[in-house]
């Protein structure tokens, strides 16, 4: 009798180990479907962020182009002589707040930054090219843009946008420094980089 009591015990206590073995693995099992879940939810809104960066970068990025084409018409409006004093202060406001906005599409710009680049195969001389007409109304009639395009088509791997956006600061950077007019040349070439010896 005590042998068969003694294997009751242990059989019981196989039973009990058993039972607490299942218990923990299916609170395990819960814990890591509550845990998926929770990691599903977190992607799906990550993935919808992403979307509304993409969005709006690209409408920043396109009413940027848009900004700057405004700021550049009022600044040649701006050299009219018929214009009275209360149509210049007219003008001077409507290109500040142009400005302004130009400022917050850029930080919009900066923030979405990584979802806005596409890089794809461009030619450096035609991205310049569709650009000119631009970049001299820009420029007003104080100072002239002239090209030295290489002959040989420059094909680069780059955002295409980011690249206007490159050109066109390089543009107004030089503008803003002749006050007193003068001539930007904008030329491309093959140039050969040796590791080390680039430098900005």
């Amino acid at each position: 009798h005590v042998h068969v009591l003694l294997e009751m015990i242990e059989s019981r206590r196989r039973t009990a180990a058993s039972e607490q073995r299942y218990r923990k693995l299916f609170e395990d099992s819960v814990q890591a479907q509550t845990e998926k879940e929770r990691l599903q939810v977190q992607l799906a809104q990550a993935q919808r962020m992403e979307s509304i960066g993409r969005l709006a970068g690209g409408i920043a990025h396109d009413f940027n182009n848009l900004l700057m084409v405004i700021s550049g018409n009022i600044e040649m409006l701006q050299h009219e002589a018929k214009l009275s004093p209360a149509q210049r202060d007219h003008l001077t406001e409507v290109l500040g707040a142009s400005r302004r906005a130009q400022e917050l599409t850029q930080q919009l710009l900066m923030l979405s930054r990584k979802h806005v680049i596409k890089p794809s195969q461009i030619d450096m001389n035609r991205q310049i090219e569709d650009s000119l007409r631009i970049y001299r109304r820009l420029l007003g009639e104080d100072i002239t843009l002239r090209t030295a395009l290489s002959s040989e088509p420059l094909l680069t791997r780059v955002d295409a946008g980011q690249m206007h956006q490159v050109l066109m600061n390089l543009v107004m950077n030089a503008r803003d420094a002749m006050a007193g007019g003068g001539q930007i040349t904008i030329a491309t070439g093959r140039v050969e980089v040796q590791i080390g010896r680039a430098h900005v």
